[in-house]
């Protein structure tokens, strides 16, 4: 089993749902997994090739309750794939195929 192709990242405070095909799925399908940030570094994986980048709001905007998703951030792929591929090797936790 390997990671074929990721269709969609959502990034929402501290967890990233990550939709996503196998190898031995077809075109017709989706699966899709919701990942902590803190597991992902903690199998060594930076998937942020830049840190976040919050120096554009003001303190008001700061002191307010917000969601990770309002920030434009980039996620390196290939490091995100490197890391789901031994993720599920070892938790076996691949969630089923949902028709797309």
């Amino acid at each position: 089993m390997e990671i074929r192709e990721i269709l969609e990242t959502n990034l929402v405070s501290n967890n990233l749902e990550v939709k996503f095909r196998i190898d031995e799925d077809t075109d017709e399908v989706i699966r899709t997994y919701t990942f902590d940030l803190d597991v992902i570094l903690e199998y060594g994986y930076d998937i942020f090739p830049e840190p976040l980048d919050m120096t554009d709001m003001d303190e008001e905007y700061l002191d307010e309750e917000y969601e990770m998703e309002e920030f434009e951030t980039e996620i390196d792929e290939s490091e995100l794939t490197l890391f789901m591929n031994e993720f599920f090797s070892i938790t076996e936790k691949l969630p089923e195929a949902e028709s797309y």
